[in-house]
C-alpha cells in the first residue's frame, strides 16, 4: 500500500507539472454528424455541438475528459469554471463539453428529426461515438444530475476499462413520482415548518374558488382569468412550489428563509411565500413547460416528478408543495402537451429494467465515482448507499463538486482530491507508455519474455545434456 502511494503520488505530481506547462484556457467550437438513429443510420443524421479547451483532441497518449451538459445547451464555462477543465489540466488530457441531442443548437433540422429519436439509448450512442472520434488512451466522462446519470448510463452499456466516470448529484434509480424531493428539502430547510403552512394555505385558497382563490393568485402575480379547472389551479401552485424547490437545490436553503423571515413569514406565511417567489415555471397552466425536449424525456422514460407526498405519508401534513401536484397531474400534463405525437408506452418499463441494471453493474466499480451531497435533495434517488463507487460529501449541495459552484469549500475541495487519486489509480492501467502500451499489456508482454526466456533456457539445457550424453 505505501509503494502504491508514492507511485500515485510521483504520476500525479509529473501529470500536473506536465500539465501547468502550455494549457491554454481557450474554448473552441466544433461539431460531429450524428446519425439520427443509430440503429438505422439511413434515416439521416444531425450536427451536435461540442466545446473544447486548450488543445484540441489533446495528445493521442493523454486522456480526454469529456462533460456531459444534460437538459440544457453547452457553455465555455462548463469547461473553464468547472471540474472538469481542472481535472483535464491535472491529467495533461484535453478537455470537451458535449451537447445532448434536441438540446441548445444540437436539434435535428430534416425532417426525420422528431422527438421520437429523443431517448436515453440514442444519447449514448451519441456519446460513445463522440468519444472513439478523439484519439485518446481513455475517457472521464464527467456530469452532475442528468449529465452524471447518462455518463454512467453510458459506461453501462459501453463496458470498456477506458472509460471512467464521474457523477455527482445524479439519479440512479427513476421514480415516476419523486415526493421525497422534498423531504429531503425539508431536512435542509431551517424554515421548512413555516413554508408549509403557507402551501397549506394557499390549497384551502384555491380550493375555496372564487374571490378567495383571485385574490391568492393576485398575491402571487399570477396572470389573472386563468379559466379555472384542475390544470390551471394545478398550474399555479406548480409556481408557488418551485423558488423553494430551486432555492434548497443550489443551496440557498438559509439565503430563502433569511428572506422569508423578513417578509413576515411567521405572522403571513402567504405573503412571505409570494415574496421569495421570483417567478411562475410557465406562465398560465393551460400553457405548457418551454422545454420541450425536457418534457419529452420525463414523460417517455425518466420520470422523476417533484410532486407532493401521497396522503398515506406522514410527510403529507408537512409538504412544501400542494396537494394538487400529484402523479396523475403529470400524467394528464404528458398527454395534453405532448399532442398529437406521444412517447410510447413500451419505453418507460424498459428503461425502467435498463437503469435498475445499471445502478447494479455500477454500484462497486472502481472506474466509477458518485458524488452524493448531503445537502443534495436528489441524494434519495442516488446509487445505493454504501456502494464501493459512492462517494458521500457532507454539507454539499447538488452538482457543487463538478459545477464549481462555491468557491473556497473544504468539503468540495477534498472531494476532488479524492477524485484525482481515483483517476490517478485508474491511470495506472489505461494510459498508455511511451511505447504506446497501457500497463496492464505492459506486464501481460514481461511475464510472456519472462516465460520465453525461462523456456528457452530450458531447451538449452535440454540439448546440453543430449550433446553431452552423446
Amino acid at each position: 500500500m505505501a509503494l502504491r502511494a508514492v507511485l500515485l503520488a510521483v504520476v500525479g505530481l509529473c501529470l500536473r507539472a506536465a500539465g501547468d506547462a502550455g494549457f491554454a484556457a481557450h474554448v473552441t467550437e466544433h461539431w460531429i454528424t450524428q446519425p439520427l438513429d443509430h440503429g438505422r443510420p439511413a434515416l439521416g443524421s444531425f450536427a451536435q455541438r461540442y466545446l473544447a479547451l486548450g488543445r484540441p483532441h489533446g495528445r493521442a497518449d493523454g486522456p480526454a475528459v469529456v462533460f456531459l451538459a444534460g437538459e440544457r445547451g453547452v457553455l465555455a464555462t462548463d469547461l473553464t469554471d468547472t471540474f472538469a477543465g481542472e481535472l483535464a489540466e491535472r491529467l495533461h488530457g484535453a478537455a470537451y463539453a458535449l451537447e445532448q441531442r434536441f438540446y441548445g443548437v444540437s436539434v435535428p433540422a430534416s425532417p426525420n428529426g422528431t422527438l421520437a429519436h429523443l431517448r436515453v439509448w440514442q444519447t449514448l450512442r451519441d456519446v460513445r461515438r463522440f468519444c472513439e472520434s478523439i484519439p485518446a488512451s481513455g475517457w472521464v466522462l464527467v456530469g452532475a444530475s442528468l449529465g452524471g446519470s447518462l455518463a454512467a448510463w453510458t459506461k453501462h452499456v459501453w463496458r470498456d476499462p477506458r472509460v471512467f466516470v464521474v457523477a455527482e448529484g445524479a439519479p440512479m434509480r427513476v421514480p415516476w413520482a419523486y415526493w421525497r424531493y422534498d423531504v429531503a428539502a425539508a431536512e435542509r430547510l431551517p424554515c421548512a415548518a413555516g413554508v408549509a403552512r403557507g402551501v397549506a394555505a394557499v390549497d384551502r385558497a384555491v380550493e375555496a374558488g372564487g374571490v378567495v382563490a383571485e385574490e391568492v393568485r393576485r398575491r402571487f402575480a399570477w396572470p389573472a382569468g386563468g379559466g379555472g379547472g384542475a390544470a390551471d389551479d394545478a398550474g399555479f401552485v406548480a409556481g408557488v412550489a418551485a423558488p423553494v424547490a430551486a432555492a434548497v437545490q443550489r443551496g440557498d436553503a438559509r439565503g430563502l428563509c433569511a428572506r422569508w423571515s423578513a417578509a413576515g413569514g411567521a405572522r403571513d406565511p402567504v405573503g412571505a411565500l409570494a415574496a421569495v417567489a421570483s417567478s411562475p415555471v410557465w406562465p398560465g397552466s393551460r400553457a405548457c413547460p418551454p422545454l420541450r425536449a425536457w418534457l419529452w424525456q420525463q414523460c417517455g422514460e425518466l420520470g422523476l416528478w417533484q410532486t407532493t407526498p401521497p396522503r398515506s405519508s406522514p410527510f403529507f401534513a408537512r409538504r412544501l408543495r400542494s396537494r394538487l401536484l400529484t402523479p396523475l397531474h403529470y400524467t394528464a400534463l404528458c398527454r395534453r402537451c405532448l399532442k398529437p405525437t406521444q412517447p410510447p408506452a413500451a419505453w418507460r418499463p424498459l428503461f425502467l429494467r435498463f437503469a435498475h441494471e445499471a445502478a447494479e453493474y455500477l454500484a462497486d466499480r472502481r472506474d466509477v465515482v458518485f458524488l452524493v451531497g448531503g445537502d443534495d435533495p436528489w441524494r434519495y434517488v442516488a446509487v445505493a448507499e454504501g456502494a464501493r463507487a459512492r462517494v458521500d460529501v457532507a454539507g454539499v449541495g447538488h452538482g457543487w463538486v463538478v459545477r464549481g459552484l462555491v468557491e473556497g469549500d473544504e468539503a468540495v475541495a477534498a472531494a476532488r482530491e479524492a477524485v484525482v487519486d481515483r483517476v490517478l489509480a485508474w491511470l495506472q492501467d489505461v494510459r498508455p507508455s511511451r511505447g504506446g502500451t497501457s500497463a496492464v499489456v505492459r506486464i501481460a508482454y514481461r511475464q510472456a519474455y519472462a516465460l520465453a526466456v525461462l523456456a528457452a533456457a530450458l531447451a538449452i539445457y535440454a540439448l546440453c545434456r543430449v550433446f553431452a550424453a552423446g
